[in-house]
């Protein structure tokens, strides 16, 4: 489960890499924050 956890989010940071310009980089690493915490909070 944890793992599975993990890999999702490597998964998001990648995509977050890829995809990031100077403009959208602020909310796309709001919304990964929240979604490590709400994981996070999933997985414990």
């Amino acid at each position: 489960m944890f793992r599975r956890a993990r890999t999702r989010i490597d998964d998001l940071v990648t995509w977050c890499r890829h995809t990031a310009t100077a403009a959208d980089r602020g909310w796309k690493a709001t919304a990964l924050g929240v979604a490590i915490v709400l994981l996070t909070v999933f997985v414990l």
